[in-house]
């Protein structure tokens, strides 16, 4: 037993040692411990310190810098109108973008396996879309109120003029129409601006073209130049435009000192609006479109195409481009003292021999690559037929619509001022089929690229 009890004396006292020797070695390392964790919290609070001072006063001086070398455009104060303005505009967009919200939140929200509770849900989210369309309309309006008054007070309401000049011009819903007046009195607004984007400039100037203010189109042309992102072929058409308008001016002003051309009154869904009939340098068309008209041939039919910014087309007595009338008239756009095609322009569209019958189109912009194609037969007279000729409902007959929009149409045409002559038709042949008026703008005459295209085409 002895040598036993030994052996275990022996082992637990070495064990004691072993665990007396580690507790002291770990004693006598830690305060050094301690010390470097300490040393190191004071060098990086130290540091810390350091840094932030640096920081800190780094960001001082170049916030000093900042606010001395670009000071804040200070705008002037605005006036008790425009100031009105702004805050109903804002009223507006915060009662708009909180009505949007909880719609979003309502529909996230509604109830399940209780119909009576789906049926009130629904109407409550029905009635906030109904108000949220009316604020979406009136929003619009007062952004360009605002625009008017001050252009650079918000943001949210220039991108909202900007998108109305882009509606303007490229109607894309069948609610919106060819407004070329609203687009320019806007671009004009933004015209003040010595820097402006090529999206507002080309605006500007199609605008003006539509519009035949031709001295304007003239400048913007120059500002787009000076920016470096003209086309040449821009001053070609202008220039073309221009010389004819005079042209065509001289003619006017000649024609009313005579007041003998025959007037025909169409009244339409969309409100009334007078042409004036060139029966001087187009007499075979007018006379066969008086005859039509005295037979009640033009009453109930539809404007069946209806392309904003380009042209209105009626005329077909199947309202879809494909009827003819059974015989065809001479056409007369090659004749020497032929018209011209303006805003406003009735033109007959031909058939593949450059016949016509009853189809025709009116103009909503000067098209020079019908000149020589198409007869031109009379012209809308004055800005408020115009504006009702714009009006007319955006619609394609000729084409399948899934959503199809109520096409406008002519209640009835009447010819006052008629000559003391009988009007009658002077068919050439039977009819043949009609090309459309998209398959005789694509067969140019012209080698360069037509007014349509680079107006219409490059946005």
């Amino acid at each position: 037993m002895k040598p036993f009890k030994t052996i275990i004396f022996v082992v637990s006292t070495l064990l004691l040692f072993a665990t007396v020797a580690e507790t002291y070695a770990q004693s006598s390392k830690r305060p050094a411990r301690n010390g470097d964790r300490s040393g190191s919290a004071s060098k990086a609070g130290s540091a810390s310190r350091s840094g932030s001072a640096s920081r800190s006063g780094s960001a001082s001086r170049s916030g000093s810098a900042s606010r001395s070398d670009t000071p804040a455009e200070e705008l002037p104060p605005l006036d008790n109108e425009a100031q009105a303005a702004l805050n109903q505009f804002e009223l507006t967009r915060t009662t708009l973008a909180a009505n949007k919200r909880l719609v979003d939140q309502w529909y996230r929200t509604i109830p399940i396996g209780f119909v009576e509770k789906q049926q009130m849900h629904m109407q409550k989210i029905k009635q906030l879309e109904m108000e949220n369309e009316g604020l979406q309309e009136r929003i619009v309006t007062e952004a360009v109120d605002l625009f008017r008054l001050a252009p650079r007070r918000s943001r949210f309401a220039n991108a909202l003029v900007f998108n109305q000049v882009i509606e303007a011009l490229d109607p894309k819903s069948p609610e919106s129409h060819f407004n070329p007046k609203l687009a320019l009195e806007i671009c004009n607004l933004m015209l003040t601006d010595d820097q402006l984007p090529w999206e507002v400039l080309i605006r500007a100037f199609r605008a003006s073209y539509a519009l035949q203010d031709f001295d304007r189109a003239r400048l913007v042309l120059d500002r787009l130049e000076e920016i470096g992102s003209l086309k040449p072929i821009y001053y070609q058409i202008l220039e073309k435009t221009s010389q004819k308008w005079q042209d065509e001016l001289l003619i006017r002003r000649l024609e009313n000192q005579t007041a003998d051309l025959p007037i025909a009154t169409f009244t339409t869904t969309e409100g009334t609006f007078q042409v004036e009939l060139f029966e001087n340098q187009a007499p075979l068309t007018v006379n066969n479109f008086v005859a039509l008209v005295e037979e009640g041939f033009y009453d109930g039919r539809t404007f069946y195409k209806v392309k904003p910014g380009e042209y209105v087309e009626t005329g077909c007595p199947d309202d879809n481009g494909t009827g003819t009338v059974g015989y065809s008239v001479e056409g007369e756009a090659a004749r020497e003292k032929a018209r011209s095609h303006f805003a406003g322009t009735l033109t007959m569209t031909p058939n593949a021999l450059g016949n016509t019958a009853s189809k025709f189109l009116i103009c909503h912009q000067p098209k020079n690559e019908l000149d020589g194609r198409f007869t031109a037969f009379g012209r809308v007279i004055g800005e408020e037929g115009l504006d009702v000729v714009y009006t007319l409902n955006t619609h394609d007959a000729t084409k399948f619509q899934s959503v199809k929009s109520a096409p406008s149409k002519i209640i009835s045409v009447t010819v006052e001022n008629k000559r003391a002559h009988k009007y009658s038709k002077t068919p050439v042949s039977s009819a043949v089929s009609t090309v459309t008026s998209e398959d005789v703008q694509t067969e140019d005459q012209d080698d360069g690229p037509s007014s349509f295209d680079l107006l219409q085409k490059n946005n």
